[in-house]
């Protein structure tokens, strides 16, 4: 806070004090007292004032400086008041409960908010275990019932399995951390798995596949498969006929990565992939949404 910006705050202080010495000057002058007494009178009222005004400002731009040098290296800016000194005047009091009071209304508001988002993910999650139920049923009744029509529900089904999980996991997305189960888990196992669960995808759209994932690795096998569910959907709708899973050991990890001979991204979209609502130029001709790379990449 500059001395400047002070003084004007306290302008009207400072105005009012130079009209009372004027009035006191001419009173005094009018009853007879010399100018010798009337300048040491008004001499020593500046020096006071002025002297007030420095003490004043010192304190202020101490406690505000401070204040302002806490706001800024602290992390969760919102806990400042719990770090905030004793007002030191009762104004500062009135703001310091302005604070709290509108404090505690953010903070019910946000569990306000929260609890609604609690109880639309666990709404999001109860359906999708229930809309589970009859797209089993109807995949069962196809495999028992095996002609062309068939077989292309099945497909269908499949892909609707796949926008089904995308909807859980990413219903769960911003409490991920509570839902992984790591354990040692065989690579080539997990992609088998993901290939049974778009077996019929595969099938009508002729894709062959390579798999060369012989690794033993430390993840949680479902949000592997989900990821890789959701690859091979995308690959196939990018008209790929060809994909590859392979393992590469990097250092002390192992990589596991999944190519095709699809279409692929034009290197003007490669930049957005990340974006939560992208598509892409192929995207849009191909139907294809990357909701899941947004998922995958902001919380795994």
């Amino acid at each position: 806070m500059k001395f400047r910006n002070y003084l004007k705050d306290k302008a009207l202080i400072i105005i009012v004090n130079i009209m009372l010495m004027v009035l006191l000057a001419l009173y005094m002058f009018a009853i007879g007292n010399g100018i010798s007494d009337i300048f040491l009178i008004i001499l020593v009222w500046n020096v006071v004032l002025v002297f007030s005004l420095v003490i004043q400002y010192y304190r202020r731009k101490r406690f505000l400086e401070g204040l302002l040098h806490t706001c800024e290296n602290l992390e969760e800016r919102y806990l400042i008041l719990e770090l905030m000194d004793k007002p030191q005047t009762a104004e500062d009091a009135i703001y310091q409960r302005v604070l709290r009071l509108s404090n505690k209304s953010m903070i019910e508001k946000i569990n306000k908010v929260q609890g609604e988002g609690k109880e639309y993910k666990e709404f999001i999650e109860k359906w999708v275990h229930e809309i589970k139920t009859p797209l089993a049923a109807m995949k069962l009744i196809c495999d028992n019932n095996k002609t062309n029509t068939s077989r292309r529900l099945l497909e269908e089904l499949e892909r609707t399995e796949g926008y089904v999980d995308q909807v859980l996991f990413y219903a769960r997305s911003e409490i991920a951390e509570k839902d992984y189960l790591v354990g040692e888990v065989r690579l080539e196992e997990v992609v088998g798995d993901a290939l049974r669960d778009n077996k019929q995808l595969i099938l009508n759209n002729q894709v062959s596949i390579d798999i060369n994932c012989p690794h033993m690795v430390f993840t949680d096998p479902k949000w592997i498969l989900f990821i890789l569910n959701q690859l091979i959907i995308n690959s196939v709708k990018y008209k790929a006929k060809k994909i590859k899973f392979y393992t590469t050991k990097i250092g002390n990890g192992i990589s596991l990565s999944v190519k095709d001979d699809g279409i692929g991204i034009g290197e003007e979209d490669i930049p957005r992939i990340f974006d939560k609502g992208f598509t892409g130029e192929n995207g849009r001709k191909f139907n294809c949404y990357y909701l899941f790379i947004f998922t995958c990449c902001t919380y795994i």
